[in-house]
């Protein structure tokens, strides 16, 4: 099984081979991972878990890369990245964010409008599902 080409046969989800970790974390360290991958949506990133779940292929999801240090060697694994899980609503107090939400963009905005007890975070560099 070519696990590139398999994952490129998931629908809505995005594909890089052969990244370099350093370029997704904050402190510019790690080798090379052999799959990063972008799911658009619930749908894409359940089924992208089957598939990693069936094949037995280790993964870990990261945020904005500020809570995790690579090895300098070769990840052989799939990376996945939250970040079109972006969306944020607010319906009276009723708040509901996504995953891949910058932590600092919530903060703000969340003070902006009145909401107290969040301020901490306006300066952490992560995102919620982070946090």
């Amino acid at each position: 099984m070519n696990m590139i080409e398999e994952l490129k046969k998931i629908d809505g989800c995005t594909v890089l081979e052969n990244i370099n970790i350093k370029e997704y974390t904050t402190y510019h360290v790690g080798g090379i991972a052999r799959a990063l991958v972008y799911p658009e949506n619930v749908e894409s990133l359940i089924n992208l878990l089957k598939f990693l779940k069936i094949n037995d292929i280790k993964h870990k999801v990261i945020g904005r890369g500020s809570n995790f240090i690579f090895s300098s060697n070769i990840y052989e694994g799939v990376l996945i990245k939250l970040d079109k899980f972006d969306k944020l609503e607010i319906e009276g107090n009723e708040i509901t964010v996504g995953a891949g939400f910058q932590l600092i963009k919530l903060a703000t905005r969340l003070s902006r409008i009145g909401y107290t007890g969040i301020e901490f975070a306006t300066g952490i560099p992560g995102s919620v599902g982070g946090a």
